[in-house]
C-alpha cells in the first residue's frame, strides 16, 4: 500500500480521472455487440474500468480503489449507460466486492484477478436478478437490458480488466517506487 497522505489522494486521482476518461469513450465507441453476445462498448468500458479498481486496490488500497467503486456507476448512469437509479448502488456494491477481493488478495495478482471477477460478477448479478429487477422494474425492455447486460459479461470486463491489469502492474509499481 502506498504512504505519504498526498501521494496517496493524488494517485486516487489519477486513477478516477482514467477510469473517468475511459468512461467516456461512450462517445465514440459504437454500442454495437460482437456476434450478438456482448456490447463493444460493455467489453470496452468495463475492461478498462475494472484495469483502474484492480490497480488501484493492488497498488494505493481498498479505499483508493473503493472511491472508484462508487463514484463510477454515478458516472455511468449520468453519462445513460445505467437505466435505473437502485442499479447505481447494485454496481458499486459489485465493484467494492471487486475492490475487496483484490486489495486482500494483491499479492497474489492471478488469484486476485479470479477470486475478485467472479466474486463482483456473483455478487452483481444476484443484486440485479433477485433484487433490482423484481423490486425495481416492471418494464419487460428493461428487465431484458439488464438481465443481459449485468450477467455473465460482468464476468468477462473483470477478468479482462484485472489481466490488464497484470500486464500493467510490474512497470507502473517500478515507476511509482522511484519517485
Amino acid at each position: 500500500m502506498m504512504k505519504g497522505k498526498t501521494r496517496y489522494i493524488t494517485t486516487t486521482a489519477v486513477f478516477l480521472a482514467l477510469a473517468v476518461a475511459f468512461q467516456s469513450l461512450r462517445l465514440i465507441l459504437p454500442a454495437s455487440s460482437i456476434f450478438g453476445l456482448i456490447n463493444v462498448q460493455q467489453l470496452v468500458i468495463g475492461c478498462l474500468v475494472n484495469l483502474t479498481i484492480f490497480l488501484s486496490a493492488w497498488l494505493v488500497g481498498f479505499w483508493s480503489a473503493a472511491a472508484l467503486s462508487v463514484l463510477t456507476p454515478f458516472i455511468a448512469f449520468f453519462q445513460g449507460a445505467v437505466p435505473i437509479v437502485p442499479m447505481i448502488a447494485a454496481i458499486a456494491i459489485g465493484n467494492l466486492t471487486l475492490s475487496l477481493f483484490a486489495y486482500l488478495l494483491r499479492d497474489k495478482r492471478v488469484i486476485s484477478l479470479i477470486i475478485a471477477s467472479v466474486a463482483k460478477f456473483s455478487v452483481l448479478f444476484a443484486l440485479v436478478t433477485y433484487v433490482v429487477i423484481p423490486v425495481f422494474v416492471s418494464a419487460p425492455a428493461i428487465k431484458t437490458v439488464l438481465s443481459a447486460g449485468f450477467s455473465w459479461p460482468q464476468l468477462i470486463t473483470g477478468l479482462g480488466g484485472g489481466i490488464l491489469a497484470t500486464a500493467i502492474f510490474p512497470p507502473l509499481k517500478n515507476s511509482l517506487q522511484k519517485r
